[in-house]
């Protein structure tokens, strides 16, 4: 049997200095298929006319709205006007952070439990919350046990190539969708660079499994548009 395409993608915090609408027009001369909506800035909370309107101008340019990109921390504040939001926007899935490094696990689990029952969630694979590593991340998703609520991928700049396709493949059967951005730690500090054939083995990887995914570009070097097309690009090269 086939496996599903992997789709390429945008996420919108990349661009948070354009407006929406430049937003969907560098999506479109990129050749992309979706976007995921941040939440901080182009489709705040609680703002749902704002939401409505991002939604319809997203499928009137062709494009899929894949997610939105809330910045909800599982701590039971304020998740309905998430939910809401989402809803407004036309956004079949949500992106939550899995707490944060002083919160309770037992909390975070509760909470993502009771939030899996409205909405389908996926977890920010990010350092300084429960799913920091690919052994933490599956600590949690096991205590959890819903099928509605699973994880984002992205590579960790702390790891080498190897250890971040290990990582991926400890979590795989988790997985929606993947944050495609390329990072190295460089004296200490991290450096962004244009896309690198290294992700070819990460999406291999995603390719193997029965999971349609979106790959979602994030956070180019210099916040460029040119080096974003670039990279939207090399990424389609490697689907």
């Amino acid at each position: 049997m086939k496996s599903p395409p992997i789709a390429p993608g945008l996420a919108s915090v990349t661009f948070r200095g354009l407006s929406p609408r430049a937003v969907v027009e560098v999506a479109l001369e990129a050749g992309l298929v979706g976007i995921e909506w941040g939440g901080d800035v182009h489709v705040p909370v609680g703002g749902l006319a704002k939401a409505q309107e991002v939604g319809q101008m997203t499928r009137d340019a062709g494009l899929a709205v894949v997610s939105y990109g809330s910045y909800y921390r599982c701590d039971g504040v304020e998740f309905e006007k998430v939910l809401e939001t989402a809803q407004a926007l036309g956004a079949p899935e949500i992106r939550v952070w899995a707490g944060t490094s002083e919160s309770d696990f037992g909390a975070v689990v509760e909470d993502l439990q009771r939030i899996g029952q409205f909405a389908a969630i996926n977890l920010e694979y990010h350092a300084g919350t429960f799913t920091s590593s690919g052994e933490s991340a599956l600590r949690l998703m096991r205590a959890v046990g819903l099928p509605s609520v699973r994880l984002y991928w992205q590579p960790d700049v702390h790891l080498s190539a190897e250890e971040r396709l290990r990582d991926l493949r400890a979590v795989l059967p988790y997985v929606t969708h993947v944050h495609v951005f390329q990072w190295q730690l460089v004296d200490g500090a991290v450096v962004r660079l244009a896309l690198a054939d290294e992700w070819r083995s990460y999406l291999d990887l995603l390719k193997g499994s029965a999971q349609p995914r979106y790959a979602l570009l994030e956070f180019v070097a210099g916040d460029a548009p040119e080096q974003f097309l670039a990279d939207a690009a090399t990424l389609q090269g490697m689907l």
